[in-house]
């Protein structure tokens, strides 16, 4: 092979190299914005009305549905609970947090929020349950 095949064949190989790795680059951004950040979203949306159901229920003492608590919640404030959550979210936490919720095993959900959230999540947790706490016992009767 004369040296001029042999540059063209590594600059051929180059060529190839690089648009598959742009193509993997592309594959794995479209799978990041359409498959992975809505699931992420999703479960964060999740595990929010799940601390919220919690929160509530221990403080009322009586069983409540999520969604029809967050339907009296505003956006913004649904937007803070799901950036508490988010910020806590990993696949174990997630894996932990349905496995309590399976279970009916509120007790442990409470006792693992408590030490997961700092205290000023907690506190602004509370303070908008303080907010809408009215309208939750109206949706409560």
């Amino acid at each position: 092979m004369s040296n001029y095949t042999k540059k063209r064949h590594k600059n051929h190989t180059l060529q190839r190299f690089l648009l598959i790795l742009i193509v993997l680059v592309i594959v794995v951004l479209i799978a990041f914005f359409f498959v992975i950040r809505p699931l992420k979203e999703k479960l964060v949306s999740s595990v929010a009305e799940k601390i919220i159901e919690t929160q509530i229920s221990s403080i009322t003492g009586s069983d409540v549905d999520a969604e029809e608590i967050m339907e009296i919640i505003s956006e913004e404030d649904q937007e803070t609970i799901e950036e508490i959550c988010n910020d806590h979210l990993d696949t174990q936490t997630i894996t932990d947090i349905f496995s309590y919720v399976a279970q009916g095993d509120t007790a442990s959900l409470k006792s693992y929020l408590h030490e997961s959230l700092t205290e000023e999540e907690m506190e602004e947790i509370y303070e908008i349950y303080e907010k809408y706490q009215d309208e939750i016992y109206e949706c409560l009767k």
